[in-house]
């Protein structure tokens, strides 16, 4: 089955809501709406590539405002929404090699959701030459791919990376404090090849 996380919501302010709106038309259509616990009701709209969210607020039976909201793309959002699925067995998953789009184990996350396209993670370097080996380097970054994966996903990526005696899964921080990722190490003594720095394959 297809990982396919929620959309993580911003506000935005009438204006955009309007243009949003005016573009589409009754052409949009309603795709989920509910009340919150609070008494706020929430409908959930798309029209074309856009969504939006229209939270009515429950202040009384007159004049009630509104609030706009839009997706939120940005990764911090992601992995923040990630973390707060109840049970949530989805985990975000940094790729750097040959699970990387364009390469021949990326048939592996063809049912991954991808997060980011670019993205870096702090404290590593590259070696290796075919096959790229990701070790820990202070001041150093490595550039790859976020997918959201699930057990389904991740167990038989673990037996590809021969996870935990030849790479290891380990947790490892993207820049500017973002959050956490799942990355597959090595140490050192096993990268039998050169330095590749920051990014595979070589440019």
């Amino acid at each position: 089955m297809k990982v396919q996380l929620p959309i993580a919501w911003q506000e935005m302010n009438e204006e955009e809501y309007q243009k949003l709106a005016a573009r589409h038309g009754p052409a949009a259509s309603l795709t989920d709406h509910g009340t919150l616990t609070n008494g706020t009701e929430w409908s959930e709209y798309r029209g074309g590539s856009d969504a939006w969210r229209l939270e009515r607020l429950a202040v009384g039976t007159r004049n009630r405002g509104y609030r706009y909201f839009k997706p939120d793309v940005s990764l911090r959002a992601k992995l923040a929404l990630i973390s707060e699925l109840p049970e949530c067995k989805i985990s975000p998953l940094f790729v750097y090699g040959t699970l990387k789009r364009g390469h021949g184990n990326h048939t592996f996350l063809q049912d991954a959701e991808l997060l980011a396209s670019c993205a870096e993670v702090d404290g590593f370097t590259l070696y290796g030459s075919t096959i790229p080996y990701m070790v820990r380097s202070p001041g150093d970054r490595v550039k790859g791919e976020v997918y959201a994966v699930d057990d389904e996903i991740l167990g038989p990526i673990d037996r590809l990376e021969g996870h935990p005696n030849h790479y290891r899964r380990e947790p490892v921080p993207l820049v500017n404090g973002v959050g956490s990722v799942w990355a597959y190490l090595v140490q050192r003594e096993h990268c039998w090849s050169g330095r590749l720095g920051s990014v595979w394959p070589k440019r």
